[in-house]
């Protein structure tokens, strides 16, 4: 496995898992996308079944951005902007429920 994936899921697994065991799940599922299932077993998971899984080459996240919004970032003049509309989206996901249908 590519070391730096592997650290890259073992960061993410810890930052999940910190967060649903100091009280902070909405973080967990709205920033990082983790659903209720996989919160209730990663805030029983001691550090060696994380380090476990990260290094399983089963954990695969993607860029939860529409296509839309890349498009549209890819007609962006400036870095700023960009940087600005991505604060945007993300904010935007982050306040929307999960019954709330996905913006265009």
């Amino acid at each position: 496995m590519d070391a730096d994936i592997y650290d890259l899921n073992l960061l993410f697994l810890q930052k999940a898992r910190e967060w649903l065991v100091s009280g902070q799940e909405h973080k967990a599922r709205l920033l990082l996308g983790v659903t209720p299932d996989a919160a209730a077993a990663l805030r029983r998971l001691p550090l060696s079944a994380l380090r476990d899984l990260a290094a399983s080459n089963v954990l695969c996240y993607t860029l939860r951005l529409p296509p839309q919004l890349w498009r549209e970032l890819a007609r962006q003049e400036s870095a700023q902007r960009c940087a600005d509309h991505l604060r945007w989206h993300v904010l935007a996901a982050a306040t929307r429920s999960n019954d709330d249908p996905v913006a265009p």
